[in-house]
C-alpha cells in the first residue's frame, strides 16, 4: 500500500465514505498539495493507490466544478479547517478527521495509521 490510499466504501462507519488512508508521509504530502487553494481541480486520486473494488476520484478545488466527482473544497475559507485537521493528524501517531465533500453525499475520512496493508488487501 502506498503512502496515500483511496476508496469509496458504502456504509463505512454508518455512511457512504470516501476513505483516504495515509501514512505519516502521506499526511505530509497532503499538506504540501493543499498548502494553498488549487488554481484548477487537483486530482488527489492521481497521488494515491485507488481501491480496485471501491474506486473513486477525489478532487481538491477552490470552487466546485460540475464535471468532477467528489470535491474536497479547498478554497480560502475552507483551507483553515483542512489545515487544522491535517496538522492534528501530523502531530499524532494515528487518528482520523472528517470532512464534507461537494458533489457527493459521501463523507470524507482522512485516516492516519488506522488501516494497514492487510486491511487494504482484504477490503479494497
Amino acid at each position: 500500500m502506498r503512502d496515500l490510499a483511496l476508496g469509496l466504501f458504502p456504509g463505512f462507519k454508518g455512511a457512504d465514505t470516501v476513505l483516504l488512508i495515509c501514512s505519516g508521509l502521506g499526511v505530509t504530502k497532503l499538506r504540501e498539495l493543499l498548502a494553498s487553494p488549487p488554481s484548477s481541480p487537483l486530482p488527489l486520486h492521481a497521488h494515491a493507490e485507488v481501491a480496485s473494488n471501491h474506486p473513486v476520484t477525489l478532487f481538491a478545488a477552490a470552487n466546485v466544478p460540475d464535471h468532477c466527482g467528489p470535491v474536497w473544497l479547498a478554497d480560502a475559507a475552507g483551507l483553515p479547517k483542512i489545515h487544522a485537521g491535517l496538522d492534528s493528524l501530523a502531530s499524532a501517531r494515528n487518528g482520523h478527521e472528517y470532512f464534507d465533500l461537494a458533489n457527493s453525499d459521501a463523507q470524507l475520512i482522512v485516516s492516519l495509521n488506522e488501516y494497514d496493508a492487510s486491511w487494504w488487501a482484504a477490503n479494497a
